[in-house]
């Protein structure tokens, strides 16, 4: 997790425990980082494109939550944008 905090997704916690609690909460961790990644990742991609005039791009993941309010305000900046260029 701290990892993850620094910025860093590409790490992931063990999940080899004799324990099933502790592989579920490891499952769970490594679940949530990577929903992190992917986020973040999609909405990068579009933003890097739009930043060099590609205004192609949009975050085509599904997302929920937060990150589905960022891929909407995402998606909306780009279509914007889209739509301010070609008037």
């Amino acid at each position: 997790m701290d990892a993850a905090v620094a910025g860093d997704f590409s790490r992931h916690v063990t999940t080899e425990f004799p324990d099933q609690e502790l592989i579920a909460l490891s499952e769970s961790i490594n679940n949530r980082v990577e929903t992190g990644e992917r986020g973040r990742g999609e909405t990068g991609t579009v933003l890097s494109a739009l930043a060099h005039t590609d205004l192609t791009y949009r975050v085509t993941g599904t997302h929920a939550g937060e990150f589905d309010r960022l891929k909407q305000d995402t998606d909306s900046l780009a279509d914007r944008l889209t739509e301010i260029v070609t008037q």
